[in-house]
C-alpha cells in the first residue's frame, strides 16, 4: 500500500485550482481613483504596462478590498517573468489575508525551489503544509458531496470515506492519461490523518 500524508494529498489535489484564480474582483466603484485604477488595469493590452500598474495600485491602495486581486495578477505576472523574490515577497502578503490560499503557497514553494535555497524550500513547504491544513478544517461547501474524484495518471482517484479509515483506491475503468500523475493505477493509497 502506497500511504500519501493527508497534507500532500490536499495540495496535490487542489493543483488543478491554481490555474483557476481564487480572487476575484468584487465591485468596483468607477468614481473612485482606485475603482478607475482597477477598470484601466483590467483594460491594459500591454503586460509591461498592467504590471506597472499592479505595483503602482499595491503601494497606494494596500488596505482596499480588491487588493488580494491584485496581488494575485502580482505573482502570476512574477512567477511568468522569473521575479522569484516577487513572488515570494507579494505571496507573504496574499497570504497574511488569506492563509488558506494553497495556490498561492504552491507558487511560493516554487519560487523559493527556483532561489535554491533549501531554508526557505523548508519555510515555504510548511507553509503550503499549513494552508492546506486550513483548507481541509475549513466547513464543507453547502451542496457538497462526500465523496471526491480526481484525475490520476491513468485512472481516478476517489475518496471513499468510512468509519476506520479513509481510502483512495485508483479505478482504471475510467481513462485520463492527461492528468497530473497522482498514484499509479490499480494500487490503493491510505491517507493518514
Amino acid at each position: 500500500m502506497v500511504r500519501i500524508s493527508t497534507v500532500f494529498l490536499a495540495i496535490v489535489l487542489s493543483a488543478p485550482l491554481a490555474l483557476a484564480q481564487r480572487h476575484s474582483l468584487t465591485a468596483i466603484s468607477p468614481d473612485a481613483p482606485e475603482g478607475r485604477m482597477l477598470q484601466q488595469i483590467q483594460q491594459e493590452l500591454d503586460t509591461a504596462t498592467q504590471l506597472s500598474l499592479l505595483e503602482q495600485f499595491a503601494a497606494q491602495y494596500p488596505k482596499n478590498e480588491n487588493i488580494a486581486w491584485v496581488y494575485d495578477q502580482l505573482i502570476a505576472a512574477y512567477a511568468k517573468a522569473g521575479q522569484s523574490d516577487k513572488v515570494l515577497e507579494t505571496g507573504q502578503k496574499l497570504l497574511a489575508i488569506d492563509a488558506g490560499d494553497v495556490a498561492t503557497a504552491q507558487q511560493c514553494l516554487k519560487a523559493a525551489e527556483a532561489k535554491k535555497d533549501p531554508e526557505l524550500v523548508l519555510k515555504w513547504s510548511v507553509t503550503a503544509s499549513d494552508a492546506a491544513r486550513k483548507v481541509l478544517k475549513s466547513p464543507p461547501v453547502s451542496g457538497a458531496r462526500k465523496i471526491s474524484a480526481c484525475c490520476a495518471s491513468w485512472g481516478t482517484v476517489t475518496n471513499i470515506p468510512s468509519s476506520r479509515a479513509s481510502r483512495d483506491q485508483v479505478s482504471t475503468r475510467v481513462n485520463h492519461s492527461a492528468g497530473g500523475g497522482l498514484v499509479a493505477p490499480r494500487r490503493k493509497a491510505t491517507i493518514n490523518t
